[in-house]
């Protein structure tokens, strides 16, 4: 299987796609929208489009997978999003998608769309749901935290160029608890490497954002929650969503791994607004923040269950 990296003409972002792009010849029944986190990058999601196109999700079933390097992040310039603390990602992502389905000949309402985030990507996949709503079949959510509801501090922008220095010299130790026993070299060195040329200034710039919208997030499951009941009222389609989680961020012990059976408070946030209709869970142990890098063996079978219920 060959993946392609492609430049959106609209928007700018770079991103990977199993499908090279213009092309009319496959109708798309099913588009996997694949969103990264904070300081990582679309090429994170190659063990995992590799995993799913070897088991049956190619462009012959007509299932394309976009993974996209956020503004700023991996290939995709800042200069696409120039002031990130106001927002406008979602925008730019639900932009390109369309971009995407277009040079095949459709639009999102005539495919099936399957959102896939990773920790921060969490938030900007919700966001990008709130304008979609029940277009999105499933939303799988890969190892995400909650903040709690209290409001974002103000944006300072001289406070998080201080922040954005002292961050680049802490980084590469506090990876360190990011990893676990199944992190490959190859992904460690990749991860590591990625985050040496990151622009931290602007990147907490950008989560300053995602910070605001997290202080709304329970209202924003609360809707799917709302929609989902909604849907299958009038007969239609629920978004079903999957929880795959490998660390807990919070608590007196820091970052950490957990086991089966361990609920975390991101796992209790999420229970409390969505119910068990259409949510499933999965804990993945002995890896760490990346569960779908780190053990492509046991996560990707069990989203392929997922996609088949």
């Amino acid at each position: 299987m060959a993946i392609h990296r492609t430049e959106s003409p609209s928007t700018h972002l770079s991103y990977l796609t199993n499908i090279p792009t213009p092309s009319r010849n496959a109708p798309i029944k099913r588009l996997s929208l694949m969103i990264h986190g904070w300081g990582c990058q679309a090429t994170h999601y190659i063990p995992l489009i590799t995993h799913l196109t070897s088991h049956g999700l190619t462009p012959e079933t007509g299932d394309l997978f976009i993974a996209l390097d956020l503004p700023g992040h991996g290939q995709s310039p800042k200069s696409t999003l120039p002031a990130p603390e106001k927002g406008g990602i979602a925008k730019l992502i639900l932009q390109l998608c369309a971009e995407v389905l277009d040079s095949f000949g459709q639009r999102h309402d005539q495919t099936e769309t399957v959102v896939y985030a990773h920790s921060m990507g969490i938030f900007m996949a919700l966001e990008v749901y709130s304008t979609l709503k029940n277009v999105i079949s499933h939303a799988i959510l890969l190892d995400g935290a909650h903040s709690g509801e209290s409001a974002a501090e103000g944006f300072d922008l001289d406070r998080i160029r201080e922040q954005a220095v002292q961050y680049r010299e802490v980084v590469q130790d506090r990876l360190d608890l990011y990893f676990g026993p199944r992190t490959s070299k190859g992904f460690e060195e990749e991860t590591r490497e990625g985050f040496a040329r990151l622009d931290f200034e602007y990147a907490l710039r950008m989560s300053y954002w995602y910070g605001v919208f997290d202080g709304g997030l329970a209202g924003v499951l609360d809707r799917l929650e709302e929609r989902n009941r909604e849907a299958v009222g009038a007969g239609l389609r629920p978004t079903k969503v999957l929880l795959i989680q490998s660390q807990e961020a919070h608590g007196p012990n820091g970052r950490h791994g957990i086991k089966r059976g361990d609920v975390t408070e991101y796992m209790k946030f999420v229970r409390s607004h969505i119910s068990e209709d259409w949510l499933q869970e999965w804990v993945v142990e002995g890896t760490g923040h990346y569960p779908h890098a780190d053990d492509v063996d046991e996560v990707g079978p069990v989203i392929e269950g997922f996609l088949r219920d």
